[in-house]
């Protein structure tokens, strides 16, 4: 049984006279990649190719196809693997969400597939995985142990109760990671943070299957949470072919390194896999191959991928927790830049726009980057989730934001000639997705922040379309939807899966396929689309929140904002 596949549908392009040599604004074919794509070398990340890429904006098509991928790991040569910085499972749900504020009553279960009532029930994660395990398929989990286990128990937002409830199956086995940077500068500099405590995070987004149809992975933004079906906006990718070994790797990567992962049974994969080999591999156990094989035959989207990783420098700064002491990754002691890499060389390459979609926005090496490319852009067009959005948690985002919007715009009101920057007024924007000239994509897990870029653990990947088939590019397409999603003029309904085939939609898709004359709509938006120009100018709240009680009377004299900022909230790790 072929894998099922939810995917944007295809636009098709209008009539076009393509003529060799020559490179065409609408469908670029026969193009190469080797510009988009760093130098070889850069940190543990490679050209992947072939491959096959599907692309979700939202949680509907992405949750349908994890269940589908789910499904087809049947026997106990099989697995299920994932990377999470929250996992939201029935067993967790009823404890942390029935009663919180609305709109979490309405998730009394979390459907990855919703039922259509008298006719086929809903599917959750639960269920797939207890049915999974009654199979022998190999579970394992990795979720990020938010805070302290004394402090964490009065959070409603951590995964206790996720980890819990996979060590209960019989093949699962899962670790509340806390494996990261302890911020010991604060700590011994100021004297501000309670012990054993840490500050860095496990942000990585990954879910990899081997099974029926061979390896499977998924990436990008999406936790397997129920407010990424309407709540939130973000992007995520499924894979097949060698960036799904690549995105393997990191699992086994952090797997491998994890002192908790002594205390189950060795992960089944050899020295070679998740290497970009796809070599068949026998199990240690049952002396069958560990993954069905995937060929290129099997895609037709011509994609070369290359998986970027952000890991902090160990040997620089200390890991947290006293069984771990100072000893640094296994897989990268001197911490990992490609996710970062993969972006600033797609910046210096970029000749016509750059469009991103950010929940931050603070990384001034970025904005830098941005400047030093405006000369050859004509438009650089940014979506962020509004400050009053995310004040609560980054104390300083109007602060922050102003001084990477100013150094674009030279001060100039927004939004200016060749940059605008917007916000939805109707989903929390959670994506961190670029896309450079309508050729070149970039999504992932990591955010535009010295964190996301040099301290906590994210992933992201480069997509080029090498489009053979003379269609328009991936990002290209990707780029259309996502407009038409932001542009409409009114509320769509994001409850209907198939929000993006109704007839009614304005603009639609295919009306956006020129960035340049569509760029008017984010420029002056219309007055009842889903996104509005940002206010640089606001007020953050008053600093000090990283404090102990104690000391919160010398958060005046002792912590600037800039140590704040730099200490605790954005802070470098390389």
């Amino acid at each position: 049984m072929a894998l099922e596949t939810t995917r944007l549908p295809p636009i098709e392009p209008g009539k076009v006279v393509v003529k060799l040599k020559v490179k065409n604004t609408v469908v670029h074919p026969f193009d190469d990649a080797p510009h988009w794509f760093p130098d070889p070398g850069i940190g543990a990340s490679n050209v992947r190719f072939p491959n096959e890429v599907v692309a979700y904006i939202d949680g509907h098509m992405a949750f349908k196809d994890m269940a589908a991928a789910i499904r087809t790991a049947t026997r106990p040569e099989h697995f299920i693997y994932l990377l999470g910085w929250e996992l939201v499972t029935d067993e967790s749900l009823g404890n942390r969400y029935i009663e919180a504020t609305p709109p979490a009553p309405n998730y009394p279960h979390f459907y990855l597939v919703p039922p259509v009532y008298g006719k086929t029930p809903g599917v959750t994660l639960d269920g797939l995985l207890l049915t999974a395990t009654h199979m022998l398929v190999d579970i394992r989990v990795m979720l990020m142990a938010h805070g302290t286990e004394k402090a964490v128990k009065n959070e409603r937002q951590n995964n206790i109760e996720a980890v819990n409830f996979i060590n209960s199956l019989f093949t699962g086995k899962a670790i509340l990671d806390n494996r990261v940077l302890r911020g010991q500068v604060m700590e011994e500099q100021l004297g501000l943070l309670a012990p054993h405590t840490y500050i860095g995070v496990h942000h990585q987004k990954i879910l990899i299957v081997n099974g029926n149809e061979g390896l499977i992975a998924f990436q990008g933004g999406m936790d397997l949470h129920p407010n990424r079906v309407n709540e939130l906006h973000d992007v995520h990718t499924r894979h097949r072919g060698t960036a799904a070994d690549a995105l393997l790797s990191i699992f086994v990567d952090r797997w491998k390194d994890h002192p908790q992962s002594r205390n189950f049974s060795p992960i089944p994969i050899g020295e070679g896999q998740g290497r970009g080999l796809l070599e068949d591999n026998y199990d240690y156990y049952h002396g069958h191959p560990k993954r069905e094989r995937w060929t290129p035959n099997d895609a037709d989207d011509h994609l070369e991928v290359e998986v970027g990783r952000t890991y902090p420098n160990s040997t620089k700064h200390v890991l947290y927790g006293p069984i771990f002491g100072n000893k640094p990754y296994d897989f990268a002691p001197h911490g990992d830049r490609s996710a970062k890499e993969l972006v600033l060389n797609a910046i210096g390459h970029s000749r016509k726009f750059i469009y991103i979609e950010e929940q931050y926005l603070t990384d001034m090496s970025i904005s830098d980057a941005l400047r030093d490319a405006l000369p050859n852009l004509q438009k650089l067009i940014i979506l962020i989730e509004d400050s009053e959005g995310i004040k609560n948690e980054q104390k300083q985002p109007y602060l922050r934001r102003k001084h990477f919007i100013e150094n674009l715009t030279g001060g100039k009101k927004l939004p200016t000639d060749k940059v605008i920057v917007c916000i939805h007024r109707r989903q929390y924007v959670h994506s961190k997705t670029f896309i450079f000239d309508d050729e070149f994509l970039i999504t992932g897990s990591a955010n535009l922040t010295r964190r996301g870029y040099t301290h906590d653990s994210e992933q992201n990947v480069g997509i080029f379309d090498t489009n053979k088939g003379r269609r328009f590019f991936f990002a290209h397409e990707v780029r259309m939807y996502l407009w038409a999603k932001h542009l409409q003029h009114g509320p769509i309904n994001l409850d209907d899966p198939k929000w993006f085939e109704k007839k009614e939609l304005n603009p639609k898709p295919i009306e956006l396929v020129n960035p340049f004359d569509s760029s008017i709509q984010w420029h002056d938006p219309h007055p009842e689309a889903n996104i509005k120009t940002y206010a640089v100018d606001g007020v953050d709240p008053v600093s000090g929140w990283t404090l102990t009680d104690p000391a919160r009377e010398f958060r005046e004299t002792l912590v600037t904002k800039n140590q704040e900022w730099d200490l605790f909230l954005d802070p470098d790790g390389s």
